[in-house]
């Protein structure tokens, strides 16, 4: 039996072969992310190797991705009547403390997905008003013209008592005969905290499909090879576990690669650094791996155990500009690479940002391109630039010559040009 480790990223596909003779084999091709498991196959068919003698160990980022890129499958939310916004309110918490006028953020549930029942437990698990038959019949009624491809369920304290919870599942696998993805909140997250709890639990609802597809695909491909999964706490899993639970895959490979350098390196103190294509994830070792139940992916809250790491938007892929203020950025955007096996050519494009965002920069970037020097030094507390510009502050000079001089200072990130010469 040969042992195969396959990590799908953005970029690249990576295999890890530990052979029947004992032999390490590297191999590596170009990710599919429209369909992973071909790359898997085309990897594997390369390393010329028989699906059935493998044992397949696989960290896999799609349900991180689909939830990265909002990609999830339309998802209803059913909750305690006056709880709609529960997940749309959240904690409260600004993400930018200084923003004065903040983007919005779209609610992870639009609000006419969010579908209330009249049912409620007390703190002590006491039936203040349980669920009758007219309401689940409503509720029953209106998934059928919503239409959803998945649900979420998401009660008061159903941890204390998960009754009305299942019931309602029931209801709904009846109905809709196995047509819907159901995550109850009572079997993915039982623990208190409703905000935490629900937004975990509408996660695993929102790629249970996509996931449950993606490794019915890879094991039909990979017909007769035993396959288990990454999870986020370093640990592996079935096939069937993993689609019924992809939320515990988030950090289904960069784990992996956490759970390898601890044991290659054999350090009491280490600090892990796995630069991708399109992410960088950072993490602290110190004698064992940290775990956490207070992970977010996507400022989202995600309160499975998880190893504690670190992700920044920023990978080797990751295209650098120059914003506003002068300063080097660094992603969010990244290069794409296209494989078009039919003319046996790897095409490299761009994805995210606009058409005129990237036309600004590039005026920007083309603006700045001439060489400067900081200057500080100064008489009678104002300093002067080389060609007798007076600024009250550090500033910059570029050029040179009559007419051609310019000097700016960037307090804060801004600009003003000298009064010496022509300012351009």
């Amino acid at each position: 039996m040969a042992y195969l480790g396959v990590d799908t990223g953005g970029t690249f596909t990576d295999f890890l072969l530990l052979d029947d003779a004992g032999q390490l084999r590297l191999h590596k091709v170009l990710s599919t992310p429209h369909a992973p498991e071909e790359a898997i196959v085309r990897g594997i068919r390369e390393l010329g190797l028989d699906p059935e003698a493998l044992h397949i160990t696989h960290g896999s980022t799609v349900a991180t991705n689909a939830i990265l890129e909002g990609k999830g499958v339309r998802t209803a939310y059913v909750c305690n009547r006056g709880l709609a916004d529960v997940l749309t309110i959240g904690r409260q918490a600004r993400r930018e403390l200084y923003q004065l006028q903040p983007a919005p953020v779209l609610p992870l549930v639009p609000t006419e997905l969010c579908l209330e029942v009249d049912s409620r437990l007390s703190a002590e698990a006491q039936a203040l008003q349980r669920l009758d038959d007219e309401d689940l019949a409503r509720l029953l009624e209106r998934l059928q013209q919503l239409a959803p491809a998945a649900v979420s369920i998401n009660l008061l304290f159903s941890f204390l008592d998960d009754d009305e919870e299942l019931r309602i599942e029931q209801a709904i696998a009846e109905r809709f005969a196995g047509e819907l993805f159901i995550s109850r909140s009572s079997d993915v997250l039982p623990v208190y905290r409703e905000y935490e709890r629900g937004v975990t639990t509408t996660l695993n609802a929102m790629v249970g499909p996509l996931m449950q597809q993606y490794l019915q695909r890879l094991s039909a491909a990979c017909a007769g090879a035993g396959i288990e999964i990454m999870q986020s706490s370093a640990g592996t899993t079935s096939v069937e576990h993993a689609g019924r639970y992809p939320v515990h895959l988030l950090l289904s490979g960069p784990a992996g690669g956490l759970l390898g350098a601890r044991r290659v390196c054999q350090q009491q103190s280490l600090l892990t650094f796995d630069m991708g294509g399109t992410s960088t994830d950072v993490s602290i070792i110190r004698s064992n791996i940290a775990y956490t139940h207070d992970a977010s992916i996507a400022g989202y809250p995600v309160g499975v155990p998880m190893v504690d790491m670190h992700t920044i938007g920023a990978g080797g892929g990751s295209i650098a500009n120059v914003d506003d203020g002068g300063l080097l950025q660094v992603g969010p955007a990244e290069a794409e690479l296209l494989w078009m096996p039919e003319r046996g050519l790897l095409r490299q494009g761009r994805s995210g940002g606009d058409r005129d965002g990237r036309k600004r920069r590039a005026r920007q970037t083309a603006a700045r391109s001439v060489p400067r020097r900081w200057h500080d030094a100064g008489c009678a507390g104002f300093p002067r630039c080389g060609a007798g510009g007076r600024r009250a502050s550090r500033h910059q000079c570029a050029g040179s010559g009559a007419g051609h001089h310019r000097c700016r200072r960037r307090p804060h990130g801004q600009s003003a040009a000298c009064d010496v010469g022509t300012a351009r």
